[in-house]
């Protein structure tokens, strides 16, 4: 029948209507706004109040619901024989099926037993800040920066401020647990840590909850969309390391060598240029000295390298005799060298000199 643009039944229609529209846009339903925006009229099938219509407003309404309600067709309801798991699972696919796949639904939880921790964080608020209150506030930014969701939050909060609402530092709460109960952490786990902090197990939340969170208990439903989650690995102090190479070696040369630079002084904190190039220096004059063979030492390669030799006055343990060795081999030495260094190793053999004359 025809509606009396002027009456209040019709009036009251149509704020239901705008109200129950309304509620789907903010749900993510475009089209439960209306189409365009005309001056108010009292003919029937046009504006009763400006920007919409009874009509209009109706029409819309029966298609939203024709729509919802065949999305909520296609997906299953939960059944009472359902488990748990499974009872949730389909309820949230009805869900987005409604609202859609990128809706957020936010489920109420309880910490329980990370309640106190949590608690005890958020109190302490000002210390694991190490005394900054605008560390969180300098910290998002940046962070948005290198990550994308944690970029859109920070988007939407420099939105607001735009709009006049402005962030306050003590928005942003801090929720932090450890796997290392009886030793709590001192400092924030993005800020540097105190030397006596153990970051292992460390889970530190950022929740930006203006006028929320105030105190936290165990049995307390809470719920919050999820924005951004990583992990870090932060090294320990002092680790025992080790550097390996395995390659094979070319079959028409032999095996190369690697040269490990050691520190002479454990005491200096960085290697410098000159302490590097001894490094290098020495080794090469060691290499040189290792190439000699005993043959290039003539007569003397029969005693050297002397280091593979023992030579103990007191004839306690097993050793050799030097000056006995070179009386005995004279003869062969007097050939490799020369009659003119006989008193030289004679000198030599009995201990006093081994200088050539």
């Amino acid at each position: 029948g025809q509606l009396d643009p002027a009456a209040a039944a019709t009036r009251a229609l149509l704020s239901a209507l705008q109200a129950a529209l309304a509620q789907a846009e903010l749900l993510g339903w475009r089209s439960a706004l209306a189409s365009q925006s005309v001056a108010a009229g009292n003919a029937q099938g046009e504006q009763v109040a400006a920007g919409d219509s009874v009509a209009a407003a109706q029409a819309r309404a029966a298609a939203l619901l024709a729509e919802v309600t065949a999305r909520r067709a296609a997906a299953p309801a939960a059944l009472a024989g359902d488990a748990p798991g499974e009872q949730v699972r389909k309820t949230l696919a009805r869900m987005h099926a409604v609202l859609g796949k990128s809706h957020p639904i936010l489920p109420l939880f309880t910490l329980g037993g990370l309640a106190a921790e949590s608690a005890a964080s958020l109190a302490v608020r000002d210390q694991l800040l190490n005394g900054d209150d605008l560390a969180i506030v300098g910290w998002l930014p940046k962070l948005g920066a290198v990550r994308e969701n944690t970029g859109l939050l920070n988007d939407v909060i420099s939105a607001t401020e735009a709009m006049g609402v402005l962030t306050q530092a003590s928005d942003f709460k801090l929720l932090q647990t450890s796997a290392q109960i009886d030793k709590p952490v001192k400092r924030w786990g993005a800020l540097p840590c105190d030397p006596d902090d153990d970051l292992r197990g460390v889970v530190a939340v950022v929740a930006h909850a203006p006028a929320a969170l105030a105190t936290l208990n165990g049995d307390d439903a809470i719920a919050g969309l999820f924005v951004d989650e990583w992990s870090e690995t932060i090294p320990a102090k002092q680790e025992t390391t080790g550097l390996s190479f395995h390659f094979d070696a070319p079959g028409a040369r032999a095996p190369q060598s690697m040269l490990l630079a050691v520190p002479h002084d454990l005491s200096v904190p960085n290697w410098t240029l000159d302490a590097l190039l001894g490094v290098v220096d020495e080794a090469l004059a060691l290499a040189r000295l290792r190439a000699v063979r005993p043959q290039d030492l003539q007569g003397l390669g029969l005693l050297l390298p002397g280091l593979f030799l023992s030579n103990n006055f007191k004839r306690d343990v097993p050793s050799l005799d030097f000056a006995r060795l070179v009386e005995t081999n004279l003869g062969m030495l007097r050939a490799a060298y020369g009659q003119n260094t006989a008193n030289s190793f004679m000198h030599m053999a009995a201990g006093t000199s081994i200088v050539s004359e």
